[in-house]
């Protein structure tokens, strides 16, 4: 494991952490102050549709994503980890969205715990791989 990829997964996971803690102060204040009037079929409908986004999105990265740029010869190990710690991630934004539209900042928690988990499904991967052979 390269010097990149040391510091990627602690980045990854700041950023993780920082977007749940915006996603838990954020939502409640905007969602006041703006004046969003959304109502509770959208409201759920949101939470449900970001939820499966964010599943789907982790589901995709580690069976399809990672192993085709592992078997490709061009892919340097750091572009493999930028690409599956950036889809890691995205639930923790997903969780901002959600907490603003609904004005719930607790909402923010589980879209955190999807990408904490996503995280450590991309990180063991990463080194699962990198002992292999590259294909090609």
């Amino acid at each position: 494991m390269n010097e990149p990829q040391k510091w990627l997964p602690v980045a990854a996971l700041i950023i993780i952490l920082w977007l749940t803690i915006i996603g838990l102060t954020v939502g409640p204040v905007t969602n006041d102050n703006v004046g969003l009037d959304v109502d509770t079929g959208t409201r759920g409908l949101t939470i449900g549709i970001l939820a499966v986004v964010g599943f789907v999105n982790l589901l995709t990265v580690r069976f399809l994503v990672l192993p085709r740029a592992a078997t490709n010869p061009d892919a340097r190990e750091e572009q493999i980890a930028v690409t599956g710690y950036s889809f890691a991630t995205a639930p923790a934004i997903y969780g901002v969205v959600v907490s603003i539209v609904t004005g719930q900042g607790l909402l923010a928690l589980p879209f955190g715990a999807i990408a904490l988990y996503g995280l450590f499904v991309v990180w063991s991967y990463l080194r699962e791989s990198s002992g292999s052979p590259r294909a090609g």
